[in-house]
């Protein structure tokens, strides 16, 4: 017996319609630049942002000003909260994408949930997911842009396990074995 029932209702991430946001530095400064580095991969525009140079967070990471040569790089004039910065909503806003990627020191976001169209209690049209489910999720299928040698670059620089999974499939499949000893199975 089978029972249908309807769910929340799940949108999943648009890679036509999101702006990616790179919100000052992070705890650790691996994660940090390949949450920048998706702007690259999947070509989304990108907005930067840092709370003051001289502050307490500092400027970002110079491997993302690299990274993003062409990205516009909102300092704030102190504003610890980057929505209460007039500029960064702006440049947000200009990009005209109703999704963002979201990585920043403290990540907090309030939804009223009478107003904003997604009626689920629970997250409030809030979806949380690792950097790996992301990469995933703007791939959908490796004949999508940016296709599977990009991916699988990316992946072999910024998630080692997942690049050893696809190093073993590609030993197994030249040299024909699945797993060593089968023959014994």
């Amino acid at each position: 017996m089978i029972s249908i029932v309807s769910g929340p209702y799940f949108s999943r991430l648009d890679k036509n319609n999101i702006v990616l946001l790179v919100v000052d530095r992070g705890l650790g400064k691996l994660s940090v630049l390949v949450h920048a580095a998706l702007g690259k991969l999947f070509n989304l525009p990108t907005i930067l942002t840092s709370s003051a140079k001289s502050g307490p967070d500092g400027t970002l990471y110079k491997e993302i000003l690299e990274m993003q040569p062409t990205a516009p790089l909102i300092y704030r004039q102190g504003e610890v909260d980057s929505w209460n910065n007039a500029d960064f909503l702006t440049a947000v806003k200009a990009t005209g994408k109703t999704q963002a990627i979201l990585a920043g020191i403290v990540t907090e976001v309030w939804a009223n949930i009478d107003i904003s169209g997604t009626f689920n209690d629970k997250l409030a049209g809030i979806h949380l997911i690792s950097m790996f489910g992301t990469v995933m999720v703007l791939i959908k299928d490796w004949h999508s842009t940016p296709g599977i040698v990009p991916v699988l670059r990316f992946m072999d620089t910024c998630f080692t396990p997942y690049s050893l999974v696809a190093r073993s499939r590609k030993a197994s499949t030249f040299n024909g074995t699945i797993v060593p000893g089968k023959e014994d199975l």
